[in-house]
């Protein structure tokens, strides 16, 4: 997806009930990206993803630019 601070990102997959989401941000942009997942114990993130709020089925990061990967479980 084409925006005004340049390409971003998003790809996903579901194995084994174990969600891979990766976000590409570009230069000089912040995201807020929404983990699918029930809690914030099930979503793996790297330093530097900020978690901002759970949101009715959604765990939510805030993150710089850059590329990023969350891995989130399903604990149920």
């Amino acid at each position: 997806m084409h925006t005004v601070r340049g390409e971003a990102t998003a790809a996903w997959s579901l194995v084994d009930g174990t969600t891979r989401l990766s976000v590409g941000v570009p230069v000089g942009a912040t995201a807020e990206v929404h983990v699918p997942a029930a809690a914030r114990s099930s979503v793996t993130a790297r330093d530097g993803a900020v978690f901002v709020r759970s949101d009715r089925g959604f765990i939510v990061y805030e993150v710089p630019h850059g590329g990023w990967e969350f891995v989130a479980r399903d604990d149920g």
